[in-house]
């Protein structure tokens, strides 16, 4: 049972920060290749200050997304005048460069070696228990807030943006604003699950959210389908239990990463030839 719950809670984080980016790369088109860094931020804001400073756990929940939401502006302010291939270059090279200093400075954040016994959410019950009513909540929020963004004004242009940016110029509408605002939103948003993670497991480390870890959320969300409500929790529910079996293979977990990305690739590739838009995803009518 208690495995059960420990996919479960996985699940719903995983499921969540997969819906972060379903908002700027689903919704909007804009493609965050760097987006792993917002998590990783998140699990290192409340690493820091509940097991390096001894504060609550919950208040580095609450800083959480805003030290994320302030990563994401130094993405925002060299990738402004760029076109999209170069903004996702640019993102990687911005993330992996966070990455790389969270590996170097070992004064603040033990460098390779991580941040463990990161305490769990105090709500009163057993730290398993509390984490599951983190993780279940975090994940009926991203439901509901993605619902709402979607259907609003703020949505809809996103959606105009991925699919017709000349349209929304025409419209006289600055797309520099509503990325801003997306990739704002899903940082914070992705920062809040990196956090959730960090106190789920008990450790974080430079290597806790990588480049493949964004893999296979992008997996993910072209999966179930980009911009579609379910899609993420769809993709990540096939990922996360595929992923699962694999474990009772009893594999070398070497062996089984390099599975894993086999099988990402596998699943992209008949994506593309297959379903492009997805399991739950729509075709775009002309």
């Amino acid at each position: 049972m208690e495995y059960v719950l420990f996919v479960a809670i996985l699940l719903a984080i995983t499921a969540s920060i997969a819906g972060s980016l379903n908002l700027s790369m689903g919704l909007g088109g804009i493609p965050l290749l760097g987006h792993f860094a917002f998590p990783l931020v998140g699990a290192y804001v409340i690493a820091l200050s509940s097991a390096r400073l001894g504060l609550p756990s919950l208040l580095g929940l609450c800083l959480a997304p805003w030290v994320g939401a302030l990563a994401a502006i130094l993405f925002l302010w060299p990738c402004s005048n760029l076109n999209p291939e170069r903004v996702a270059l640019a993102t990687i090279a911005i993330a992996l460069l966070m990455q790389s200093v969270l590996d170097n400075w070992t004064q603040v954040t033990n460098g390779p070696y991580g941040i463990d016994n990161v305490p769990s959410l105090a709500f009163g019950g057993s730290p398993l228990t509390n984490n599951a009513i983190a993780a279940f909540t975090y994940a009926l929020l991203t439901i509901l807030g993605l619902n709402r963004i979607r259907h609003s004004q703020f949505g809809r242009l996103l959606t105009a943006h991925r699919d017709n940016p000349l349209l929304l110029a025409f419209w006289g509408r600055r797309s520099s604003v509503l990325v801003s605002r997306a990739v704002l939103l899903s940082a914070a948003w992705a920062a809040i699950g990196g956090a959730l993670y960090a106190t789920f497991i008990g450790y974080v480390s430079p290597n806790s959210y990588t480049f493949n870890s964004l893999l296979l959320v992008v997996v993910m969300v072209f999966l179930g389908g980009r911009g579609t409500l379910w899609g993420p929790a769809l993709g990540a529910t096939v990922v996360t239990l595929l992923f699962e079996m694999m474990r009772f293979l009893g594999l070398p977990s070497s062996i089984s990463a390099q599975i894993q990305l086999i099988l990402c690739g596998i699943i992209l590739l008949a994506l593309v030839v297959v379903r492009p838009h997805g399991i739950l995803g729509r075709r775009l009518q002309s």
